[in-house]
């Protein structure tokens, strides 16, 4: 490409010689030099444009040196200029002059070069918005991007992607404040060692798909500075990353995030994460979408407690349980040493509203189902309040825990209610599941009259009227008037009869006394929802008497005034025969 200032230069000399007067010695352009320009120099090699910018005009916008490699852009630059240097292995720096100006479309603008350094810094850049693929194929090696600061771009999408020979690469001083997309920046840098993302402002970013997607050999990857709360996609984010060992997420900001499927699936050396902090929430609204999240990453079987489910506990007692994996459970889905299965797993621990319940000794658990029941007691009062589980290892660090399907639990924990249980299994339309949707949701009425007689809420509850008490005369008992009933509601349904009698029988069985507050009674204890029309045998003083748990019932409703407390009378009696139905 000829220079124009070369030309005006020439004609410079040639006007001298024609007028044979004197010259002085800035008649011609001269660069740091008394000497005029002849024609076999390249001016480029000696102009100094940061410090003399006044004949920039005289240049191409893009004029590259081959003495120096430096490919210099000025004034307002054509992307097709650019994109001639492209798989020129001469190429090894490209500058700006001061007022050079990008197109708003710099996509593809410096693919397949070989430079190793780009500096921005004199470029404006205002009106730069698409950088895609800007450095694709980019086969310097070892590269360096300056001052990129386009502060109005919103696309960055597989920047520097399928770049094979990059090895490391440091970005500073750039501005992505507005970049909306980074989906596949640094795709298929197969070979890169080294990256410096010190640069990159993330707080607008709502794109991370595939973003480190085939990073093989990147060891580390410092993504703690990343502002994630915006951000919606991070499927693939650091797939196949497989020289990472562990990796920084624990500031991430995962609450708007919609899909975060094979997050780090493949990251085959992965040995610890902590992802306590992700919140998975948004994402399961949308079926499958963190699944294989932690798929073929035998290093971090170790630290992976699997989850299998919760549910709720319908016998003698009202629970939340959890199934997990045992340290030696034996996963179809692991194909490695089996004896590393969770083995780092310290102990569990299930919080709720009633304190803290610590499992260290898992052994105690049986083996042939190859998982832990694990459950947490609650009261009918308590079916909203939120059950966790969270697993550790020895030095108290969190473990990952998710399902069989790699798919991550929120917050790297299990979360679960009685009223959560019960909402979900509402929705279900299998037909298998009638007589249980049926049993829950009058389990669910149960706990809202509960809730309503002992801590004054005011619930909805199915309203039964006084036609329906003779309903109840099956469970009307002859005790004594002497002799009182009462029910614990506890997390354990439990029959009390109070009696200062030492003479006591249970079902043929001498009953132990009892006593609270200065009163004796006996106890029927755990007594089952498809049970509490069950008729117990209650011998007191060689006398004979039939009483079950809703005789206590049907006491409150033909005798109590309180309708709260009837409410909880006719929603225990409803409960118990959902329960026997679906028991038979």
């Amino acid at each position: 490409m000829e220079n124009k200032v070369l030309k005006r230069a020439i004609a410079s000399v040639m006007a001298f010689a024609i007028s044979g007067g004197a010259a002085v010695a800035n008649s011609a352009y001269l660069f740091g030099s008394t000497r005029v320009v002849t024609a076999e120099e390249n001016i480029i090699d000696e102009y100094d444009h940061e410090n003399d910018p006044d004949h920039l005009d005289s240049f191409d916008p893009a004029s590259f040196s081959e003495k120096t490699g430096v490919l210099l852009l000025n004034g307002k630059v054509n992307k097709n200029d650019v994109k001639q240097y492209n798989k020129n292995e001469n190429v090894k720096k490209v500058s700006c002059a001061k007022g050079t100006v990008f197109p708003e479309d710099c996509s593809t603008m410096f693919e397949q070069y070989y430079a190793k350094e780009f500096d921005f810094t004199n470029a404006d850049l205002s009106n730069v918005d698409n950088m895609s693929n800007m450095f694709y194929l980019l086969n310097s090696g070892d590269a360096k991007i300056i001052n990129l600061k386009a502060s109005k771009a919103t696309k960055m999408n597989f920047m520097f992607c399928n770049s094979p020979t990059l090895k490391s690469l440091e970005l500073s001083g750039w501005d992505t404040s507005n970049v909306k997309s980074m989906n596949g920046a640094f795709m298929d840098c197969t070979n890169l060692e080294s990256l410096d993302l010190g640069g990159l402002n993330t707080s607008n970013v709502e794109d991370m798909g595939n973003m480190f997607e085939d990073c093989y050999k990147l060891p580390s990857i410092d993504v703690s500075s990343f502002d994630t709360s915006k951000v919606k996609y991070m499927y693939n984010m650091f797939i196949y990353c497989q020289s990472l060992k562990t990796i920084d997420v624990s500031n991430f900001d995962t609450s708007n995030v919609e899909a975060m499927q094979s997050m780090f699936s493949h990251c085959t050396s992965l040995e610890s994460i902590d992802v306590s902090n992700l919140d998975t929430s948004k994402a399961r609204e949308t079926y499958d979408y963190t699944s294989s999240m932690f798929l073929d990453c035998p290093a971090l079987i170790p630290n992976i407690a699997f989850n299998f489910g919760a549910n709720i506990t319908l016998d003698g007692s009202l629970g939340v349980n959890f199934y997990v994996n045992q340290p030696e459970y034996y996963s179809k889905y692991y194909s490695g040493d089996l004896g590393q299965l969770s083995k780092n797993l310290e102990k569990i621990v299930l919080s709720g509203p009633n304190g803290d319940i610590v499992i260290t000794d898992f052994e105690k658990y049986d083996t042939n189902t190859q998982t832990m029941k694990l459950t947490y007691p609650v009261n009918a009062t308590q079916a909203n309040e939120k059950i966790t589980l969270k697993a550790y290892d020895k030095d108290g660090n969190r473990l990952v825990v998710c399902n069989q399907g790699y798919e991550l639990c929120s917050h790297s924990q299990l979360e679960c209610s009685v009223q959560s249980y019960i909402d979900e299994l509402k929705k279900t339309t299998n037909i298998a599941d009638a007589k249980l949707k049926i049993l829950v949701g009058y389990l669910e009425n149960y706990c809202k009259a509960a809730d309503n007689y002992f801590n004054g809420t005011k619930n909805d509850v199915i309203e039964y009227l006084d036609i329906y008490k003779p309903m109840f005369n099956m469970f009307a008992t002859k005790l004594p008037d002497d002799v009182k009933i009462s029910l614990v509601l506890n997390s354990e349904t439990a029959l009390r009869i109070y009696t200062d009698s030492i003479d006591v029988f249970i079902d043929g069985v001498k009953a132990e006394a009892k006593s609270k507050n200065d009163m004796q009674y006996y106890e029927i204890p755990n007594i089952a929802a498809h049970r509490l029309s069950t008729s117990h045998e209650i011998t007191i003083d060689g006398k004979k008497y039939n009483c079950s748990a809703l005789s206590y019932g049907y006491r409150v409703v033909d005798n109590n005034t309180d309708s709260k407390l009837k409410d909880v009378a006719w929603a225990l009696y409803s409960y118990s025969l959902a329960a026997d139905a679906y028991v038979a």
